[in-house]
């Protein structure tokens, strides 16, 4: 069901969110957007397919705020994310 929710946002369930790198369902975190330490809520809305780097790693997003680590690591991405999750952007 998950991977059905993410396609109609957008997202693509075989590559992380991020850095769009592909992603197998054993390499396969699934994130909070808002982290949880940040506030963020544990809603199909707020989740998505990242791959550990990103959510976790070195560098990772884990308690920073989603758009100031989107600046750093991808700002490719920002624009996505902006569109994906306005009431966050708006914050």
């Amino acid at each position: 069901m998950r991977a059905a929710e993410w396609r109609d946002r957008g997202l693509d369930p075989d590559r992380c969110a991020y850095c769009l790198r592909p992603i197998g369902p054993g390499d396969r975190d699934v994130d909070h957007f808002v982290p949880v330490a940040r506030g963020g809520a544990d809603d199909p809305s707020n989740l998505c397919p990242s791959c550990p780097d990103c959510n976790r790693g070195p560098g990772g997003k884990f308690d920073r705020d989603p758009f100031e680590w989107l600046a750093e690591a991808h700002p490719d991405r920002l624009d996505f994310f902006r569109a994906l999750f306005p009431e966050v952007a708006r914050a």
